[in-house]
């Protein structure tokens, strides 16, 4: 558990900081669209991951073979955060579909 965490959250977690760092220099501001986009959505998939967990945890990690899921979630978040698979964006686009950024976009503008 702690190997995936923080496997899944440090070098991501690095990356974003040093994005966010940038937005203070603006030279470099318009810079990284593509990897802010990237991590935005790298984010919002380790926080469905959270969620998930919380809802089926007390059904999953009672039984034997729980340490599947901890695998499981480290190569999944490893193929979202690895750049040349932009796994992150396929599996949002996957799990969130349009519908949901129409609703979403909805209720912003109220």
């Amino acid at each position: 558990k702690l190997g995936c965490a923080v496997c899944t959250t440090a070098y991501p977690f690095y990356q974003s900081w040093k994005l966010l760092r940038d937005l203070g220099d603006s030279a470099r501001r318009g810079q990284h669209t593509d990897e802010f986009v990237q991590w935005g959505t790298y984010w919002v998939i380790v926080g469905a991951f959270t969620v998930a967990e919380q809802v089926v945890g007390a059904l999953f990690f009672s039984s034997k073979l729980h340490w599947l899921y901890w695998y499981a979630k480290l190569l999944v978040l490893v193929y979202c955060f690895f750049p040349r698979t932009q796994g992150a964006t396929v599996l949002f686009w996957t799990l969130f579909p349009s519908r949901m950024t129409e609703f979403a976009e909805d209720s912003d503008e109220e």
